[in-house]
């Protein structure tokens, strides 16, 4: 997995690629959002090949702290197997999928 974030003060952004399954990288992920100040939160998913079930527990941890700062998590560019597996967790109904997936 990888991970590029930028933060400006409104807006936590990151992308992610690979297997996002690795529970210490999605803590420290976790953790960097609580130290800032942003509040809403775009996750780039266009290179992930796999969302196990810690990027998952992430996502959903994500969502609960950006609610707590009234804002909301956005997930973009993600494959179509990635937006299956956020469905049948049901997170798609705690985010916003920001556009269509991008292929399967």
């Amino acid at each position: 997995m990888s991970e590029q974030s930028g933060r400006a003060s409104a807006l936590y952004s990151l992308a992610l690629a690979g297997e996002v399954d690795d529970t210490d990288q999605l803590i420290a992920l976790e953790d960097a959002y609580r130290d800032g100040d942003a509040v809403d939160i775009v996750i780039d998913l266009d290179e992930v090949t796999h969302l196990g079930p810690a990027g998952l527990e992430t996502v959903a941890v994500l969502c609960a702290d950006a609610a707590i700062r009234g804002g909301t998590v956005t997930v973009v560019r993600a494959p179509g197997q990635v937006v299956k597996a956020i469905q049948t967790s049901g997170l798609d109904r705690l985010l916003v999928l920001g556009d269509l997936p991008r292929h399967s």
